[in-house]
């Protein structure tokens, strides 16, 4: 049972062995999947949510289910690693990805139409208190980034064609955790 969803590229049938990389080897499944690994890890750091406005088939999302809500959009993320969110609007692009949770499941990604606001969930198998790094890239401007509580956690800058970094707190325990990024209004000079 420990192994269900395991691949291995072949079996080796002698009790003491060296595999072809040197590497000593019992007897069993290999510890590597060969080509398997190829097109499994492919698809792996393959998958991701894509909101798209397509010119010929109008509003898609790949890898989610999406409907209107309250002048934005609410996306589900549902490619089956929930790490990485793109949105491909008229109005502009935006890119959410994190390196080592996942948006919750069945919880949405909501957005503003104007890729102004976006609020989403965050859940983990890690019990521990650590910080979740989520990159974001969309257009250009200061951002608030707030805990599901309205605390404030970071400012970030967001450049055009450049990636933010910003550090999700995660508290003990595996309950989703909610935030949210607003576009602050600019300050004017005069």
């Amino acid at each position: 049972a420990e192994n269900d969803g395991g691949a291995g590229g072949g079996f080796e049938p002698a009790p003491y062995g060296r595999t072809w990389l040197e590497q000593p080897h019992h007897r069993g499944s290999w510890y590597y999947s060969c080509e398997i690994d190829l097109g499994y890890c492919g698809a792996l750091r393959a998958a991701r949510t894509v909101l798209a406005d397509d010119p010929l088939f109008g509003r898609f999302c790949f890898g989610g289910d999406w409907r209107e809500a309250n002048g934005g959009v609410e996306v589900v993320p549902k490619d089956g690693v929930r790490r990485r969110f793109h949105a491909r609007l008229d109005t502009g692009k935006l890119d959410m990805i994190l390196e080592r949770d996942r948006f919750a499941a069945a919880r949405p990604i909501t957005l503003a139409e104007d890729l102004s606001e976006v609020r989403f969930h965050v859940e983990s198998d890690n019990p521990e208190a650590h910080t979740a790094r989520l990159r974001v890239a969309g257009p250009a401007g200061r951002y608030a980034v707030r805990g599901g509580d309205g605390a404030a956690i970071a400012v970030i800058e967001v450049e055009d064609g450049r990636e933010a970094i910003v550090a999700l707190p995660m508290g003990p325990g595996t309950t989703p955790r909610s935030f949210g990024i607003v576009r602050q209004a600019e300050r004017r000079a005069g």
